[in-house]
């Protein structure tokens, strides 16, 4: 019969031994030290200089002094003298000094929570979803005043991107695929995908590679949507002072159209306006176009003044990757606006 048990090394009473309590005590003061485990540090090398009783700690790579040679073993006072033992892989430990849990692996002590290979929650992780996750919801919130969340790839031509699935089929994907562009598509089958919507990563332009469905003609991409561009002064305007859509600007063009289009109708809202007939023009390329004029009459109360310009019995036509904006062509005392221009697409 061996003398000490084989997971543990706790020495065991042979028969007919003697002075049977020395090892019995010897197995109560190991046990006393490993169980419910807790060391005072770990990649510990210079043993402290007036230990307590039942104190443990794990020891480093070169310890000195009283530990010396006895690298990587646990070292537990035991009243007059320092009791080493060999921890065992998997064995786990409080440290006191990290408030840390720490597990016996690989030969040394590591973060018991620190990095995982795999983790399922609520359902199984494999090698490619190394992280799985199977609730009702997930929550992600600050710690702070905001919380960000980053999905980051190796190149260019790598993807990035969040994936809506049916029954474990692609349906709809949004994100950089193959490119930095911004982009947002869909499939019906999970195999040819559709994009709906692209951002150009250089320029910020926005393209609609499959047009936009609406309610009115199908004659162009738009359809009868009606599109708001926002611009505005917090000035006084006066003839040839441009108001550009989207940015604020108020002397550079504003937005490009990415597809050929015309225009049937354009509505522009202003207020804080002052009284008296002001006109608008709505510009191409910062060529501005009579055909294009809205006109409002303020009443000066800093209500909503709406004009309406209606083009439906000659849409006009507006090439792919003309800017848009706003140019003040006449006025008669306007002190301050802020303008919102409601162009229609055929």
């Amino acid at each position: 019969m061996p003398d000490t048990t084989a997971r543990l090394g706790l020495p065991v009473i042979m028969p007919s031994q003697a002075q049977k309590h020395v090892t019995h005590n010897e197995a109560l003061v190991l046990l006393d030290g490993i169980t419910q485990l807790v060391v005072s540090a770990h990649g510990a090398a210079t043993p402290p200089a007036l230990p307590a009783e039942g104190e443990i700690y794990a020891l480093g790579p070169a310890p000195t002094g009283d530990w010396a040679g006895q690298a990587g073993m646990l070292a537990q006072w035991v009243g007059t003298y320092w009791h080493f033992i060999a921890p065992q892989e998997g064995w786990l430990a409080w440290d006191i000094e990290t408030t840390a849990l720490l597990v016996h692996r690989g030969g040394d002590w590591q973060s018991a929570v620190g990095s995982f290979a795999e983790l399922g929650i609520g359902t199984a992780a494999d090698d490619l979803n190394r992280f799985a996750v199977s609730s009702d919801a997930s929550l992600l919130t600050h710690a702070g005043g905001g919380h960000q969340l980053k999905v980051n790839k190796a190149g260019i031509s790598d993807t990035n991107s969040l994936l809506f699935q049916t029954n474990w089929s692609g349906r709809a994907e949004m994100g950089c695929a193959g490119n930095d562009d911004f982009s947002v598509k869909v499939s019906a089958d999970g195999t040819t995908f559709h994009d709906g919507l692209v951002v150009d990563a250089a320029s910020g332009a926005v393209r609609f590679p499959n047009g936009i469905a609406g309610t009115g003609s199908a004659a162009g991409p738009m359809g009868g949507q009606t599109v708001a561009f926002v611009a505005e002064r917090n000035s006084s305007v006066s003839a040839g002072m441009n108001m550009s859509f989207g940015n604020g600007a108020t002397d550079t063009a504003g937005p490009v159209v990415p597809f050929d289009a015309r225009v049937v109708a354009t509505t522009l809202s202003i207020r804080s306006g002052s009284g008296g007939l002001t006109s608008f023009d709505l510009a191409l390329d910062d060529v501005t176009d009579p055909a294009f004029r809205v006109s409002l009459n303020y009443s000066g109360s800093g209500d909503v003044e709406t004009a309406v310009a209606d083009f439906s019995a000659a849409p006009r036509v507006i090439p792919a990757g003309t800017a848009l904006s706003l140019v003040c062509s006449g006025t008669q005392g306007a002190s301050k606006l802020v303008g919102t221009i409601y162009v229609m697409f055929d």
